[in-house]
């Protein structure tokens, strides 16, 4: 989503789910990105990964959890911004099922179709 602020002294609440599927890793990790670029996530430690939120699931490839996101950003800018949610699995492959499991099939009642939601709020200063 993109949003343009009215005063570089706004702030950006930043407000959403991410429902996926990690697959064969059980955990999807969310990162806040504003114009490409990571925001609002932990510091580097040792090699962990630096991510905003994350949920984990318990069977493979058929569970969808849901990650709550929420974050408060200083901008400074009275450009556009763009706003996305960059995910990831817990192995760094990549391979993320969004809004759905891993398995996905037809006439069963284990892979339902989900939806994931993002809200930019400007706070004036």
């Amino acid at each position: 989503l993109a949003i343009t602020c009215a005063a570089t002294s706004s702030k950006v609440l930043i407000l959403g789910s991410v429902s996926g599927d990690g697959y064969a890793a059980y955990w999807i990790y969310v990162r806040i990105a504003r114009d490409g670029t990571s925001i609002g996530h932990a510091d580097a430690a040792s090699n962990r990964p630096t991510v905003h939120s994350g949920s984990g699931g318990t069977n493979v490839g058929y569970s969808v959890i849901t990650s709550a996101v929420n974050f408060l950003d200083s901008p400074s800018s009275t450009s556009e911004l763009t706003y996305t949610f960059q995910t990831r699995n817990a192995y760094g492959d990549g391979v993320v099922y969004i809004n759905r499991a891993g398995r996905h099939a037809d006439n069963t009642v284990n892979d339902a179709v989900y939806t994931s939601t993002m809200t930019l709020l400007e706070i004036g200063a």
